[in-house]
């Protein structure tokens, strides 16, 4: 089954690791995945001290996209190749149980043309009752939706970076 999380609105990574935490908690083999992020959030922290789950995030530290220069985005476009080949590898992994798989802001990475979409439907092929996916981000094409058994859109109404105040440690980051 492949779930959507995707919006302006605040809650999207967190609802996924929620998700990540429920599947681990009953025997399901997690992977986490991260794009456009480095990893250092409080919730992709504390995943990563878990046996259970296992994390992966780009390695190096970027400025976000528009600050990136073509130098830098080749460069994370290399790096989430390579979360994108692991995925596959995890979702192609026969063993019995379940399996999520997380795809942190790959909404977004898609997006900004840093990754293939044909390699997230390459992934998302592989979803069936026993593999979940989950992706989250920005506005999802119709081909991504389409492949979409649950479909969750997160709308900002208000938020405290409109009045200037940027993310707080253990709230949004």
């Amino acid at each position: 089954m492949v779930q959507i999380y995707y919006g302006n609105g605040k809650g999207k990574t967190t609802a996924a690791t929620g998700l990540s935490l429920r599947a681990a908690a009953r025997g399901w083999q997690v992977l986490f995945v991260q794009f456009l992020k480095d990893g250092s959030s409080g919730e992709v922290q504390y995943l990563r001290e878990l046996p259970e789950i296992e994390v992966a995030t780009q390695q190096e530290e970027y400025p976000f996209f528009p600050r990136m220069t073509e130098e830098q985005k080749q460069m994370a476009r290399e790096e989430y190749r390579g979360l994108l080949a692991q995925s596959l590898s995890f979702v192609n992994n026969k063993n019995k149980g379940g399996k999520l798989l997380v795809l942190d802001e790959v909404l977004h990475a898609l997006r900004y043309g840093m990754i293939e979409e044909e390699k997230v439907l390459q992934i998302l092929d592989h979803s069936d009752l026993a593999t979940e996916i989950v992706l989250t981000g920005y506005d999802p094409s119709e081909r991504v939706l389409a492949r979409a058994d649950y479909i969750t859109q997160m709308v900002k109404e208000r938020h405290p970076f409109d009045q200037g105040i940027t993310s707080r440690t253990g709230v949004e980051e």
